[in-house]
């Protein structure tokens, strides 16, 4: 452990973190987060571009459920199966044609 003039360095540290905390709190009261940034029509642009995304996304998390019934699986818990049971094929497929090709090749 440090000594600066009789004070621990966890103090010295705890007392710069304080002051730097303290600083940055009166300088948000007095300025608002971020000055300067995101104000008027560059706020304005960018709530209206973030509506629009989310509006998107809700848009095409509406169809999921159109889509999957369309594609024959009554719910997502059934495509999830159906996946995993492809999955677990492909794989054994894989490893069986690995193995093949070992023995014919060597």
């Amino acid at each position: 452990m440090a000594l600066v003039s009789g004070i621990a360095e966890a103090k010295i540290i705890e007392g710069k973190n304080e002051h730097i905390y303290n600083e940055a709190s009166r300088f948000v009261q007095k300025h608002g987060w971020l000055p300067g940034l995101f104000k008027g029509k560059d706020r304005k642009a960018l709530q209206e571009k973030i509506t629009g995304i989310q509006q998107e996304i809700d848009r095409r998390m509406d169809r999921l459920p159109g889509i999957l019934k369309e594609d024959g699986y009554p719910d997502v818990q059934t495509l999830k199966r159906t996946y995993d049971d492809a999955t677990v094929l492909v794989e054994q497929y894989n490893r069986d044609l690995a193995t093949w090709e070992r023995q014919v090749h060597g």
